[in-house]
């Protein structure tokens, strides 16, 4: 179940909240390895897409299947802790 993983904010992806393991972070514009987003998130220092919070959930919604995890497990999950993450708090 999906509400098992252990979100620690300083192992995930501050965009998307997957985890962040060496072979998945981001790049920094300057080409240095990001520590706050993943390489599906962000790349030379910009986010690869321009979402609205909304379309970030909707969007790990949308990929739920990869996960082993129902759509609506993955949009529950991303509702409850994406708001919390770096890019997303105002």
């Amino acid at each position: 179940m999906i509400e098992e993983l252990n979100i620690n904010e300083e192992n995930i992806c501050q965009s998307c909240a997957m985890p962040l393991t060496n072979d998945a972070l981001g790049t920094n514009a300057d080409g240095t390895l990001s520590n706050y987003y993943c390489k599906y998130c962000f790349e030379n220092g910009n986010f690869i897409e321009n979402l609205t919070l909304e379309e970030a959930i909707l969007s790990i919604g949308n990929m739920a299947e990869e996960a082993g995890v129902t759509r609506e497990e993955a949009i529950g999950f991303a509702s409850r802790h994406l708001p919390d993450l770096m890019r997303w708090k105002k």
